[in-house]
């Protein structure tokens, strides 16, 4: 195709308009019908998130990579898209961010699979209300380090939240990359089975917790009580552990 052609079609389905009973999974399908496969590479710079989020859909399967987006959330409330290939679009309202999807991912809607964005992340730290432009249904990633971690939605409007899920046992609110950093660092540290406590937090138990915990014959820990108001000055005696 002609590349005026190619940058035609892909101006036509940024601004075609999609049925309003219709709901976004089936518009795409309908959209795609007409505006083809986009060919070329639409919207301004990148940011490095964006890149680091398109490195990493590069490196999916192929068959995974059909349906991943790597996006980013702009200051205006627009969003740009990037697929694995490399072509890239910025949405600018609602009509054009389903219109957008389309030209990424073409054949997403025959194959009844959802699509799965992989955020850059300033656009999973911008609020969990941000988010809720994308689809519902959509599988989310946060991106740090060109390392993808899934992404929880939580709440509507002011209320919305959003949640990293380090590992299969850590959920991290995205609300201070700080605390975020912490957590992956803390989570990344070595430590030793004899560094273990377990602490059972109790109305009216003991103010304070041992240096040295308590173990089994087995050289398992075992639990140790602890008023919960006195839990946090106790932990200066575990230094280490």
């Amino acid at each position: 195709m002609p590349r005026m052609h190619v940058i035609a079609a892909i101006i036509l389905a940024l601004f075609a308009a999609p049925p309003a009973h219709a709901n976004w999974l089936s518009e795409l399908g309908e959209i795609a019908a007409t505006a083809g496969k986009t060919g070329g590479k639409v919207a301004g710079e990148v940011s490095a998130g964006l890149e680091s989020a398109a490195r990493v859909i590069a490196k999916l399967p192929a068959a995974s990579q059909k349906s991943a987006v790597a996006a980013e959330a702009l200051p205006d409330g627009a969003w740009r898209f990037r697929n694995a290939t490399g072509d890239t679009i910025t949405a600018t309202g609602p009509d054009s961010f389903h219109n957008a999807l389309v030209g990424l991912a073409p054949d997403l809607a025959a194959a009844g699979d959802r699509l799965s964005f992989y955020l850059s992340e300033d656009a999973a730290f911008s609020g969990g209300a941000a988010l809720e432009a994308l689809p519902a249904d959509a599988r989310l990633h946060v991106v740090v380090d060109d390392k993808p971690y899934p992404l929880l939605r939580q709440g509507k409007g002011q209320s919305a939240r959003a949640y990293a899920e380090l590992d299969g046992n850590v959920i991290v609110a995205l609300a201070d990359r700080a605390l975020f950093d912490e957590a992956i660092g803390q989570l990344q540290r070595p430590f030793g089975k004899a560094g273990i406590r377990v602490a059972t937090l109790e109305s009216g138990g003991p103010n304070f917790l041992p240096s040295a915990g308590k173990r089994s014959a087995e050289d398992l820990p075992q639990a140790e009580a602890i008023d919960a108001a006195a839990f946090g000055s106790a932990l200066s005696a575990m230094r280490g552990q």
